[in-house]
Parts: C-alpha cells; structure tokens; sequence
C-alpha cells in the first residue's frame, strides 16, 4: 500500500501540524487528476507524463474538439494504467487494490461557451467507483 500528501486547491494540504496523507482510491484520484493537468513532456525523466490538454486553450469548441479531449483523457489514463501494471509486477506489496486502476467506466463531456467539464468514471480492482471532474478551458 502506498500514500500520497494530499493536495488541496492546488497547495499541500495540513492536518493539525502535519501534511495530510492519502491512499486507496482517493490516492488513484488525486494521481490521475495531477497526470491530467500536468504539461506533456514536462518532465525529461518521464517524457510520456502529463497531457496536451492545455493545448486547446483560444481554440473553437467543436464536436472534433470534444472527441479530442475525450481521447487525450483516455490516453493519460491508458498511460497511467500501463506504467501502474508495470510497477505492481516489479513489487506487487506497494499496492492495495483501492488504488488501482482496473477499468475506465466513462469519460463524458459538457459543453459551456469556453470549457468543456469532462466527467471520468472508473473502477479500482477493490471494485470502488470513482469519479473525477475535471474543467479544460477551451475558448
């Protein structure tokens, strides 16, 4: 089993007089939420990590762009998925299954004048749901 500190509001989150800790599938949510927001190919160690999403910041919003974001979504969490599976295999004790992710359910959009609010739904292998809400500025 591992643990993450927990990020609030974008900032380090603080119990008491200490970071707060999460793990299980609040863990899977908060690592997927930051593999999304994080710029593709910012890190030269991990050069498939992040995603283009930014990318589509003072474009049109249009049913291709919708299909794009939808599929950039599943390619980071595709992503993720592979590089968890690898790591579970190499030492399979790190892990508890409420933090791993076992199948993407949905990814569905909303449409709004210069966003989408893309919704993901997934599935831990302790068979939790989860979902993630994520708004990606568009126009």
């Amino acid at each position: 089993m591992s643990f993450s500190i927990a990020i609030e509001n974008g900032d380090i989150a603080i119990q008491g007089d200490h970071f707060k800790l999460v793990d299980g599938t609040e863990k899977l949510t908060q690592d997927l939420t930051v593999w999304l927001k994080e710029r593709f190919q910012s890190d030269r160690f991990h050069p498939q990590y992040g995603s283009t999403l930014d990318n589509y910041i003072g474009g049109v919003i249009s049913s291709v762009t919708v299909y794009e974001i939808e599929s950039e979504v599943n390619r980071v969490l595709r992503n993720y998925q592979s590089i968890q599976v690898k790591k579970f295999r190499e030492d399979p004790s790190k892990f508890s299954p409420a933090e791993i992710l076992a199948e993407i359910t949905n990814i569905s959009s909303n449409v709004y004048y210069d966003y989408l609010e893309v919704y993901i739904y997934f599935k831990t292998y302790q068979g939790t749901n989860g979902k993630i809400k994520l708004d990606v500025s568009v126009g």
